[in-house]
């Protein structure tokens, strides 16, 4: 008997010691079951990496980060029988939509509910999981705040160039989505607890520390960019034109110095137009037409804003008829209101049509820009000549600037350019440039005759300032002599002086050339819809800053960029310090 109860008991213990052997190996040794269970109880979260800043060309912020509040919850913590209401409360205090918000719910770990919350939604979120109730009751233990990482932009200058970050913190349009890369950084992790979201498990190497992202130095100078963005808002909101476009660069350079267009958003809250006539049409339209017109409004004219710049062309027309020794002071155009002798009889009318130039030198023919006297001079340089300068003034193509949606410029083939398109070509009809496009295609004109690549950005630095890469001054070709740019300038100042003083300031003189242009609708020309352009520059030796500003639709019967460029000229004149070079009057 004794011996079978001892059979029985060895048994037993042999068999406990197998179990117990067999769950050590599966929790210590074979610890799979074990990485599951934690796996299961973790959850990783993204740290968001601080942003490198954009700085003017004086390392001035444009946009920097800054630390801000994020709510996140965590959806599978919620007890089932909490779900509908936890799932309202939400949905009102962050205004989620109920499709949106039941997306949310579905999801897994620890989910962002909503970045950059203001003090307010702060406040009502810390009401919510109780952290200021008296007795200490969270009442949503799955919804709770972390500070991280976002984006701050101290003013309303650029918006459009440097664009904005979208709900996941990435660069969405401007230079926010041209430099991302260099900008963002590298994301940490964090691992959190899904039994109690507060808990951060920072032993063991479990948290992996964000890198900051590197900063850019940009070609903007601050001031220039706050007197175009000021003096722009005044005019776009006095002559409310369909849209405005002020671009200053450094023709010796092409450095981008500032870029403002109109209507415009500010970059902290970009579903929202800056101006009261702007968002009340927002207000006005269906989900579908707002957004489609946010697209409108996030989009840069400057680089994606194709138009016929008109006269304006007409100085490259005369730089080519310069440097192919064409023209000069002694040959005479004469204008009888039209050009004739066009196919089918048609005949293309000056812009002063009713009160014919008569005879006219070269000289006076620019200042009156004579549309029948650069029809004459166009012949004069021919279509292989006329259309390799244009060419080589990038006329059909993009600048390769480094901001991102640049539309390339239309040139037509030169084998499709009848009469009719090259008579109309030599004045800056029948071909398309944006605003960029036309300022670079000038500036090469008047610095000596070289085409630059715009820059926007000079350099990246890291978290210390030192720089990591450099951006140089990029130069294309030499389109035209030094010696043809110097009589381009000349020219452009006899312009300003004799024919539009309006656009000077006393004391300062500058090189200029208006354009306007009778806009195309459903294929036709309509008269009644016009495109009023000024390009000008200061110094007349040695250009240091171009000002092109476009005006679309500005319903003004006098060119309205003349008197705009004035005040521009004047308020840059004064943050420079630039003495007068004559004395006022003289």
């Amino acid at each position: 008997m004794k011996r079978r109860v001892y059979i029985v008991y060895s048994v037993a213990l042999i068999l406990v010691i197998i179990v117990l052997g067999r769950l050590v190996k599966l929790q210590v040794v074979d610890s799979s079951y074990k990485r599951e269970a934690i796996a299961n109880s973790r959850n990783v979260v993204t740290v968001r990496a601080p942003r490198g800043d954009i700085l003017d060309r004086d390392r001035n912020p444009l946009a920097k980060s800054a630390k801000i509040q994020v709510a996140y919850f965590v959806p599978e913590m919620i007890p089932e029988k909490e779900r509908a209401v936890v799932k309202r409360e939400l949905m009102e205090l962050f205004g989620i939509d109920e499709t949106k918000m039941t997306e949310l719910m579905e999801k897994k770990g620890h989910v962002v509910l909503k970045r950059d919350l203001s003090q307010q939604e702060v406040a009502k979120v810390e009401k919510l999981i109780g952290t200021d109730a008296d007795d200490g009751e969270k009442l949503h233990t799955t919804v709770y705040l972390n500070i991280e990482s976002g984006r701050y932009y101290p003013s309303n200058v650029e918006s459009k160039l440097i664009g904005f970050l979208d709900s996941e913190g990435v660069g969405a349009y401007g230079l926010e989505a041209a430099f991302e890369d260099e900008l963002s950084g590298i994301a940490g992790k964090e691992i959190r607890s899904t039994a109690n979201q507060l808990e951060r498990l920072s032993t063991g190497g479990l948290i992996y520390p964000a890198v900051q992202g590197n900063s850019i130095v940009t070609t903007l100078d601050e001031g220039i960019s706050n007197i175009l963005y000021t003096k722009g808002k005044e005019a776009y909101e006095n002559l409310r034109p369909k849209g405005m476009t002020i671009l200053a660069m450094d023709p010796s350079t092409g450095d981008i110095l500032g870029m403002e267009s109109f209507p415009t958003f500010d970059s902290n809250h970009p579903r929202k137009p800056l101006d009261d006539v702007t968002a009340q049409a927002f207000e006005a339209m269906n989900e579908e037409d707002r957004l489609n017109a946010l697209f409108e409004l996030w989009k840069n004219p400057g680089v994606s804003a194709l138009y016929e710049p008109g006269s304006v062309c007409k100085v490259l027309t005369l730089a080519s008829a310069l440097e192919e020794r064409t023209t000069d002071d002694t040959k005479s155009y004469y204008c009888d209101g039209f050009v004739h002798g066009m196919p089918q009889g048609v005949d293309i009318r000056c812009w002063s049509w009713n009160d014919p130039h008569g005879g006219q030198n070269v000289a006076t023919a620019f200042g009156n820009s004579c549309n029948p006297a650069f029809v004459q001079i166009g012949h004069e340089v021919g279509i292989d000549a006329l259309y390799r300068y244009f060419e080589g003034f990038g006329i059909g193509q993009t600048t390769g600037v480094d901001l991102p949606a640049e539309v390339p410029g239309e040139l037509m083939k030169k084998d499709d350019i009848g009469p009719v398109e090259f008579a109309t070509m030599s004045f800056g009809h029948g071909l398309a440039m944006t605003p960029l496009q036309v300022a670079t295609a000038v500036s090469a004109a008047v610095n000596g005759g070289v085409l630059y690549t715009p820059r926007i950005v000079k350099e990246a630095i890291d978290a210390t300032g030192k720089v990591v890469k450099e951006y140089p001054v990029v130069q294309k070709r030499q389109v035209i002599s030094a010696e043809a740019s110097a009589e381009v300038r000349h020219y452009m100042e006899i312009v300003v002086r004799d024919f539009m003083k309006i656009a000077m300031v006393d004391g300062y003189p500058i090189g200029g050339k208006t354009g306007t242009t009778v806009k195309l609708e459903d294929g036709k020309y309509n008269e009644d819809l016009r495109i009023h352009s000024f390009v000008s520059f200061y110094p007349v030796d040695e250009p240091k800053i171009l000002l092109l500003i476009v005006m679309d639709e500005s319903n003004a019967d006098v060119n309205p960029c003349l008197m705009l460029s004035q005040e521009i000229w004047r308020a840059i004149y004064d943050y420079k310090k630039y003495e007068p070079e004559t004395a006022v009057g003289e």
